[in-house]
């Protein structure tokens, strides 16, 4: 059982880093974003660029609302509160 745990550990911790690897690039490029290429990056590079302070949550939040608005024709929120969401 221990075993198994340090094993889910390691391939979390392993994960992690290949996904900071993986957003280098991504994140450098993400400082002069606009709200249409804020939803562009995965959310492990949104998140680790909102640590870093690339970009601030606020933004990407209403940059995801805007998104969600442009598409509503597709009906993928029964609601969605803008209000609430920020």
């Amino acid at each position: 059982m221990a075993q198994e745990t340090e094993r889910r550990e390691f391939l979390a911790r392993a994960l992690l880093l290949a996904g900071g690897a993986a957003v280098t690039s991504e994140l450098s490029a993400c400082r002069a974003k606009t709200r249409e290429e804020l939803t562009d990056l995965s959310a492990v590079a949104a998140v680790t660029a909102m640590r870093k302070g690339d970009i601030k949550a606020e933004d990407y939040a209403r940059a995801l609302l805007d998104r969600a608005q442009r598409l509503e024709s597709l009906n993928a929120f029964r609601t969605l509160d803008r209000k609430t969401v920020l």
